[in-house]
């Protein structure tokens, strides 16, 4: 098997591939929340970056949560659609019934053997239906909703109690990026850096973002 690889290019134009879908295909509206509950995968940089460009808020849940503590994590989030790995997908299903948002638009993202399943539930839409048009002209906020307005809402770790929301606005990152920076002129512009960390963490993000 071949190693999957995306360039810079590839990302940019799938992220407003998605960035599209998620506003024309399932109406996602600036300042509503989206949350993705997935493994590690090639798609969930372009999913977080898509978030970002529609302008909505992205929500990343630990992969190994149980209904109960997913269906925590969406109430908190607010969310209205829900980005979920096939392999997680009942799981998911059964966490948006708990939820304030029964109705919670689900797209099942391909699962750990890379593939989607052969049918979907009724009710249940495929991530493929969110790849739109490149042309889509991403969100700019002002200098004023950077500060303000939520952008990603990873969650705590929850060891003295429920998990909590972690609101970082966009104005958080680029300082995260700027002092990650710094560890990475001790290295060669050519090295390879192995990401161990779960995407749903914001540190793995910034990281992501900065190599």
């Amino acid at each position: 098997m071949h190693p999957e690889q995306t360039t810079y290019g590839q990302l940019a134009d799938e992220s407003l591939r998605f960035a599209s879908g998620l506003t024309t295909q399932a109406g996602l509206k600036r300042g509503q929340s989206l949350l993705i509950f997935s493994p590690n995968s090639m798609l969930y940089p372009v999913l977080m970056l898509a978030g970002q460009a529609a302008g909505v808020i992205v929500s990343t849940a630990n992969s190994s949560y149980g209904a109960e503590e997913l269906a925590h994590a969406l109430d908190i989030a607010d969310a209205v659609v829900v980005l979920v790995s096939a392999d997680l997908l009942s799981i998911a299903q059964d966490a948006v019934k708990q939820t304030q948002h029964p109705d919670a638009q689900i797209y099942v993202l391909p699962g750990s053997d890379g593939a989607l399943p052969a049918s979907l539930p009724r009710g249940v839409k495929s991530y493929t239906e969110l790849r739109g048009s490149p042309s889509f002209r991403p969100v700019q906020p002002t200098a004023e909703e950077a500060k303000k307005n939520i952008a990603y809402l990873p969650f705590s770790s929850g060891t003295t109690g429920k998990a909590k929301g972690v609101a970082l606005g966009p104005s958080n990152i680029p300082p995260c990026i700027l002092q990650a920076s710094q560890s990475k002129e001790l290295f060669g512009v050519q090295d390879t850096v192995l990401s161990v960390l779960p995407m749903f963490h914001i540190v793995s993000f910034v990281f992501r973002i900065l190599l």
